[in-house]
C-alpha cells in the first residue's frame, strides 16, 4: 500500500519579519487573521492579501492531510477485499477441481466394477449374461454416470462462485488504482501548498524588507 506521506514547508526555515523595531516569528503568521498580519506590516494592502493566501495555504495543506488520510485508508481496504476475493477464487478453483476428480474416481470405479460383471457373470448357454447378470451391469455404469454428473454439477457451483470471486477481485483493484491514483493528485496539492506557502512567506519577507529601508530613508532624512 501507498504510504508516501507528505512533508509539508517549514515556515520557521525563513527568516522573522522586523516591523517597528520588533520581531515577529514567521511560524506566528499562521495564526493570525489577515488583518493582524496586516498591521504587523504597518497596514500594508499588499500584506492583507497575502496573508489571506497564507491562510489560505495553511487550510489547503490541512485539507490534503485530511484526504490523504481517508484515501491511505481506502487503498488499504480495497487491497484488502481484492487479496481475499483472489484467495476465495483459488478455494473454489481447487474445490471444483476435487469435485470433478472424486466424480471421475468414482465413475471409473463402477465402469470397472461393470467390466468385471460383463467378464465373470452368469452366463447362458448361448454366452450372453444372463438377465441379472446384465441388470446389475447397467445399474453399475448408471451409477458410474450418475456420479459423473453428480461431481459436475456441484463443481459448476463452485466455478460460479470463483468467477464471482474474480469479478469481485477486479472490482477492487479497479477501486485500489483510483485511490492510488487520487493519491498521486493530493501529492501534487501538497507541493502546491507548500510552494504557494513559500512564496507568500518571500512576498511579506521582501515587504518588510522594503518598509524597513524605507523608514531608514525617511529617518535619515529627517536626521
Amino acid at each position: 500500500m501507498l504510504s508516501t506521506q507528505v512533508q509539508f514547508f517549514k515556515i520557521e526555515d525563513f527568516m522573522t519579519i522586523d516591523t517597528t523595531n520588533r520581531t515577529t516569528p514567521m511560524s506566528a503568521l499562521l495564526f493570525m487573521s489577515p488583518e493582524q498580519i496586516a498591521t504587523e506590516l504597518g497596514g500594508d494592502v499588499n500584506a492583507s492579501v497575502a496573508a489571506m493566501m497564507l491562510i489560505h495555504a495553511k487550510q489547503m495543506r490541512e485539507l490534503v492531510q485530511t484526504a490523504r488520510s481517508f484515501e491511505e485508508e481506502n487503498l488499504r481496504i480495497h487491497e484488502e477485499r481484492q487479496v481475499r476475493a483472489m484467495h476465495e477464487q483459488a478455494d473454489r478453483i481447487r474445490a471444483a477441481g476435487i469435485t470433478e476428480g472424486v466424480g471421475l474416481m468414482a465413475s471409473g470405479g463402477f465402469q470397472i466394477a461393470s467390466g468385471i460383471v460383463g467378464l465373470s457373470g452368469t452366463t447362458l448357454r448361448s454366452g450372453e449374461l444372463t438377465p441379472r447378470a446384465q441388470g446389475t451391469q447397467a445399474v453399475l455404469q448408471g451409477a458410474g454416470a450418475g456420479a459423473n454428473g453428480v461431481s459436475q454439477l456441484v463443481a459448476a457451483g463452485d466455478k460460479h462462485a470463483a468467477d464471482v470471486a474474480n469479478i469481485e477481485a477486479t472490482a477492487a483493484e479497479h477501486r485500489a488504482e483510483a485511490a492510488k491514483r487520487r493519491l498521486d493528485d493530493l501529492e501534487d496539492e501538497a507541493a502546491e501548498a507548500r510552494d504557494l506557502t513559500k512564496k507568500v512567506i518571500e512576498f511579506l519577507r521582501d515587504q518588510t524588507r522594503t518598509k524597513a529601508g524605507t523608514d531608514n530613508a525617511a529617518a535619515s532624512i529627517r536626521g
